[in-house]
């Protein structure tokens, strides 16, 4: 019997298998605002990397968390799990591909087996900036024009997902064989146009894209602040007025950029900082709550235990003989 051809998906895992795997450390490239920076090459601020993560283990779940003002297309291609970004939360499988806003916070939170990545960076501005052909907003739709409901995820099995597949082997193609910028622009295109076809929203506008923008422009700041004052306490109107906004106006544009509350983003910073802080010193847990801005213990052991499953005492017990990860 002669074989099946491998689905498009199969194809596009072994092309990316040609690229060089690289070590990723979250716990090391993310600042205290969970921000993860990246420095582009200003004339062509675009990347794909082979990632793996060799400490993914100690990163599961809301640490793993991160955000970052670049957009990304996330392809798995090992291990398989569950991926967070904002209010979503989805399943996911090697071939799938996950698709990642601005300054949103997301992450793996659960995987089966060692979690390896083909990642796509590049900046917004890459596709659209102010000299662009209008039309050329239309690109952004996959990440900026989806349904509110809509999660952030193209199935490998999907129905469309054979042209995005072909599209991205294109892409892996032109970056891998001689580098020439303008293919590579011309392919990343191509992607995004598939993808535009089958899941931007045709109820996305340049008004509405150039809006986002400037929110983002005006809470990024904030974000840049609460990380450096997230153990003060702080109220959402004094935030607000340091962003210019009203209350109701500033709560709005955070949840819009960010996925999250102000209360959730902030609360998000304080356990990640207490966590570092049970591990790296002798503070006592009381101690550790009032550190990172808790005045109530008991509040802070039942905030930890939601997000670890296990309280502040069990966490440093079980993370005392934790094993630091090599790069590989």
């Amino acid at each position: 019997m002669t074989p099946c051809a491998p689905t498009t998906w199969k194809k596009l895992l072994e092309k990316a298998g040609q690229l060089p795997q690289e070590a990723m450390l979250l716990s090391e490239a993310t600042d205290e605002s969970k921000r993860l920076r990246r420095t582009f090459d200003p004339a062509f601020p675009f990347e794909i990397h082979s990632f793996c993560f060799p400490d993914h283990k100690e990163n599961l779940g809301t640490d793993w968390l991160n955000l970052h003002d670049y957009l990304e297309l996330i392809i798995p291609s090992s291990g398989s799990g569950r991926f967070c970004m904002g209010d979503h939360e989805v399943q996911f499988e090697p071939g799938d591909l996950l698709i990642v806003e601005t300054m949103k916070l997301h992450g793996v939170t659960e995987t089966q087996g060692e979690h390896e990545s083909i990642v796509i960076f590049f900046m917004p501005e890459f596709v659209f900036h102010p000299g662009s052909v209008l039309c050329d907003y239309e690109f952004l739709s996959p990440f900026f024009g989806r349904q509110g409901g809509e999660s952030p995820i193209l199935r490998r099995d999907d129905p469309s997902a054979a042209g995005v597949h072909q599209a991205l082997i294109d892409l892996l193609d032109a970056y891998q064989k001689n580098f020439d910028a303008s293919t590579c622009k011309l392919r990343l295109l191509g992607v995004l146009n598939e993808l535009r076809l089958n899941l931007g929203s045709t109820a996305f506008t340049e008004v509405e894209y150039n809006q986002r923008q400037r929110s983002v422009d005006t809470i990024v700041p904030v974000i840049d602040h609460l990380r450096e004052h997230f153990s003060e306490s702080q109220s959402l109107p004094e935030l607000a007025s340091m962003a210019g906004m009203s209350p109701t106006l500033f709560k709005s544009r955070f949840k819009a950029v960010t996925g999250s509350t102000f209360t959730q983003y902030r609360s998000h910073l304080r356990i990640s900082a207490a966590a570092h802080l049970l591990l790296e010193s002798d503070l006592s847990i009381g101690e550790v709550a009032h550190s990172v801005g808790f005045s109530d213990q008991s509040y802070f052991d039942r905030r930890f235990r939601e997000r670890f499953r296990k309280t502040p005492r069990e966490y440093r017990m079980n993370g005392a003989v934790r094993q630091p990860a090599e790069a590989v």
